[in-house]
């Protein structure tokens, strides 16, 4: 009894019939990676295991660290705004201009945050009091400029529009933390 793969010929003529099968399977059905994606989101946001961004969310800024600054260009990377998005959207150029404002958080006193707080308190808990103030911040903001920005630095940043699917764009906003 002869071996057929023994002989070159017979072999290639049974990877090439191989690859003809497999590559014809693939067009029968539906479009499995769609169908696996979808089940996916569905999934994550049934469970709220990690809750998925409803498609009409405008998200306006983001948040991340600077892997380079170049010219009036900075790139972020951030985390991702939800656990399947398109990864290629984790690094953001961040367009300046010479609209956009610089700020550097500076934290305040435990001591003037606390007498803050308390001040808050007694105009709160007045029986007359009407109105809408402030909750008292943690911190204060410095105005900074663009050549106080460095690499390596986390930043937050506001477009001032929807930014969600774009990869790069300009912001008005550039928070040093």
């Amino acid at each position: 009894m002869k071996n057929i793969f023994k002989q070159p010929i017979n072999i290639v003529l049974i990877i090439i019939v191989a690859f003809i099968l497999g590559y014809g399977i693939s067009f029968i059905g539906e479009n499995t990676f769609q169908a696996g994606w979808d089940a996916a989101n569905q999934r994550l946001a049934e469970t709220n295991f990690i809750p998925i961004m409803s498609e009409d969310i405008e998200i306006t800024s983001v948040n991340g660290s600077i892997q380079e600054i170049e010219n009036n260009k900075l790139t972020l990377k951030i985390q991702a705004l939800e656990p399947l998005a398109d990864s290629k959207l984790d690094i953001r150029i961040i367009e300046i201009n010479d609209e956009t404002i610089f700020y550097k958080l500076i934290v305040k006193s435990s001591e003037q945050f606390e007498k803050e707080f308390q001040e808050f308190e007694k105009t709160v808990e007045k029986e007359d009091f009407v109105g809408d103030i402030p909750y008292p911040e943690p911190f204060t903001k410095e105005e900074i400029t663009f050549d106080d920005i460095k690499v390596g630095q986390r930043v937050f940043v506001e477009a001032g529009k929807d930014i969600k699917d774009l990869s790069q764009f300009e912001v008005v906003e550039v928070i040093i933390r």
